[in-house]
């Protein structure tokens, strides 16, 4: 599936891929969100379950990979915070620290991060996204 963001000067496309991984028992299904696909700043975002919550590793272009667990979830949005065990140094390390997505409707979709860079929280930015039709 592709999704475009469109803003007044560019349009940006992401691709939303949905793999899935069986060895022994285990059934894993990852969801995967690319960004910015072939260019320097390409970013991938994988969603998985991890002990009964959902949570995910962002692979980012600042060259970290942070990760975050589900902090809460309702019929319109979920939210991600910052996993502590990730690995990340906070106060030195620039990352994305927590993520919201909003079900607009069926085919549009509005997120937020939260940025920390240098220690120092980030203005959040919205970006919406709309199903490209085939």
């Amino acid at each position: 599936m592709k999704l475009e963001q469109i803003t007044e000067n560019e349009r940006n496309t992401m691709k939303l891929k949905i793999t899935s991984v069986c060895a022994m028992l285990l059934l894993a299904t990852f969801v995967a969100v690319n960004a910015d696909s072939g260019t320097p700043n390409e970013m991938v975002t994988m969603y998985y379950e991890q002990g009964g919550k959902l949570a995910l590793t962002h692979y980012c272009m600042f060259g970290n990979r942070p990760g975050m667990l589900l902090k809460s979830a309702d019929s319109n949005s979920i939210s991600f915070d910052f996993d502590k065990t990730c690995g990340i140094n906070t106060a030195t390390e620039s990352h994305m620290h927590a993520l919201t997505i909003h079900f607009d409707d069926p085919n549009t979709i509005t997120t937020s991060c939260k940025a920390m860079m240098e220690g120092k929280e980030m203005e959040e930015h919205p970006t919406t996204l709309k199903r490209v039709k085939s």
